[in-house]
């Protein structure tokens, strides 16, 4: 009986341990392959500066980019949160001014393709004499072109491709249910094993009882034997 129960117990830990194991493996972020500026790098003043995060794999594109953001604390202390972000692939970026000589802190959201939500910081600094930044369009420009595709946009395409995007948001939770079910039913399958194994046990040891009294009853001279 004790060997029986040792075995369940090992099987319930490696059953839980799968289950834990598959979605931590599945729940991994992205991963940053590059900034632009660099982390720590150093600019040319510049009125239109690029500010972008490039991952090893796309970023979910939704219509109003939820869930996607960067904001840049400038010198001074103020902080702007972009305008006119673009999602481009892997690649998220936007606009910023970086006119004013210092440090700049930049933060910075974003949603995989697989609906994971991931974040940092970064800092840049601009000093007169330093390398030109990444060029970029203009604010005007790109604002221009937004609002263009914004007014021209569909409502049932854009509805359509916000379900598109919870789906896919949402592919890891069946899974995860798959997993959890799996677990369930192992830890049940062996439970019902252990329940059998008792009460075959129980069973067994009453058939022996009763096996003794009868032979007893028959022979009582037994007794006098012990």
């Amino acid at each position: 009986m004790k060997r029986t129960l040792s075995f369940a117990i090992t099987l319930l830990a490696v059953a839980f341990g799968s289950v834990i194991a598959t979605p931590s493996a599945a729940l991994a972020h992205d991963e940053i392959i590059g900034t632009s500026p660099a982390a720590d790098a150093s600019v040319a003043p510049a009125a239109q500066l690029m500010v972008s995060v490039t991952f090893n794999e796309p970023a979910m594109k939704m219509g109003n980019n939820e869930g996607i953001e960067i904001q840049v604390t400038a010198p001074d202390g103020s902080k702007n949160v972009l305008p006119c972000l673009t999602v481009d692939g892997p690649k998220i970026w936007a606009v910023a001014n970086a006119a004013a000589e210092g440090t700049y802190v930049v933060d910075w959201r974003s949603v995989s393709n697989d609906g994971h939500a991931n974040s940092g910081t970064f800092n840049f600094s601009v000093a007169a004499g330093a390398p030109a930044g990444e060029s970029s369009p203009s604010l005007a420009d790109c604002m221009a072109a937004g609002d263009s595709a914004k007014s021209a946009a569909d409502p049932s395409a854009s509805a359509s491709g916000a379900a598109s995007s919870n789906s896919s948001g949402s592919k890891l939770d069946p899974i995860f249910g798959l997993g959890i079910g799996i677990g369930l039913l192992v830890v049940l399958s062996l439970l019902g094993a252990i329940a059998a194994e008792v009460q075959k046990r129980r069973r067994a040891s009453k058939e022996a009882t009763k096996k003794l009294k009868a032979e007893i009853e028959a022979n009582p001279d037994m007794l006098r034997g012990l």
